[in-house]
């Protein structure tokens, strides 16, 4: 992935951004607290989710408990590039699980920022953890027409990268329920391993 400041399993292809909750491709954060997101569908992970991942290419991505429902997701890459700690969650969207990670600077950002998210559908077992990214041109013919979204590209981050500016929660959540019923609506899977 082009952008060496934070990397995550595949691209981040679905930034939100409420009101706009944006989803959009690439980062770099350091995070002092977590915007609410879409809290209400907010579920709290069992421990097969905790723990450390390793990628195909080598970067290791500790998950732990931050308090209650949010997690913390550090990153150590392979080739050792510097890369702050995140806040996320998990999303239960119709009985998809979906990570909403929070890639905003808040230590940076006042009150009135939009909040910017990266959506991805998960899978955890107690020795894999499968990342699996929604595709910007998913996205794209989503929100084609939709007064209460628009997309928008990344493509200086990633030329495959693009998110969405939704109008509320509400309307991202929707959004994710198209994507968790429609197979099309994503890109190749990750698959981490463990780290014992």
């Amino acid at each position: 992935m082009p952008n060496n400041h934070c990397r995550f399993p595949a691209a981040f292809i679905a930034v939100a951004t409420v009101a706009g909750l944006l989803a959009i491709g690439g980062c770099k954060s350091t995070h002092s607290g977590s915007a609410a997101g879409l809290s209400k569908h907010t579920i709290k992970v069992d421990d097969s989710y905790l723990g450390s991942w390793r990628s195909a290419r080598g970067d290791v991505y500790t998950i732990s408990r931050a308090g209650g429902d949010v997690l913390t997701i550090s990153v150590k890459n392979a080739d050792n590039l510097p890369a702050s700690p995140f806040r996320g969650k998990v999303l239960d969207v119709n009985g998809t699980r979906f990570t909403e990670i929070d890639i905003a600077d808040r230590s940076s950002v006042d009150a009135k920022a939009v909040p910017v998210f990266a959506y991805a559908k998960v899978a955890a077992t107690l020795t894999s953890l499968e990342y699996t990214p929604i595709k910007a041109d998913w996205f794209k013919a989503a929100v084609a027409g939709d007064p209460n979204a628009a997309y928008a590209s990344a493509a200086s981050v990633d030329p495959k990268a693009g998110g969405v500016v939704v109008k509320s929660p509400d309307a991202m959540f929707e959004l994710l329920k198209r994507a968790a019923a429609d197979a099309g609506a994503f890109g190749p899977s990750e698959t981490l391993t463990r780290v014992p």
